[in-house]
């Protein structure tokens, strides 16, 4: 499972639902993968693959999330584990108390177990329709 896999799902399902976009921005690092809008709302999910109970994030990604929240920005963490293909939706306030760890490259690492996600799903189209269906009332 890779973040581009999942990417392709999610526009698939949300289609008829939502406007969504996923951001390849080199000039601006940080930036969440994904920015949609539904009805008006709108709302930026960052994808992460989760493997081994961990996964990867940049130091400038944590600085955008913070920089977006303190305005206001509504911004999503959507986790799926790569063995169990088991699907975490988290809202990114939460990324606050996550156990970051940083390798030897400098590299931060998450660890979920600190997390609460806000749901748990199976991968699939339906599991996205609630995911989806909770960001909207959220």
């Amino acid at each position: 499972m890779t973040e581009v896999e999942i990417w392709k799902k999610i526009k698939f399902t949300w289609a008829r639902r939502a406007d969504c976009v996923r951001i390849e921005n080199v000039a601006s690092f940080g930036l969440a993968d994904i920015n949609c809008c539904v009805n008006g709302l709108e709302f930026w999910l960052e994808l992460k693959v989760i493997r081994s109970g961990k996964s990867k994030i940049q130091s400038s990604q944590i600085a955008w999330i913070a920089k977006r929240l303190s305005h206001g920005g509504r911004v999503y963490i959507y986790a799926v584990d790569n063995a169990t293909l088991n699907g975490y939706l988290y809202d990114a306030k939460s990324l606050y108390k996550a156990d970051v760890l940083f390798n030897l490259k400098g590299q931060a690492i998450i660890t979920y177990k600190n997390l609460v996600p806000i749901c748990t799903i199976r991968h699939s189209s339906e599991g996205l329709h609630t995911i989806l269906n909770i960001i909207i009332t959220n």
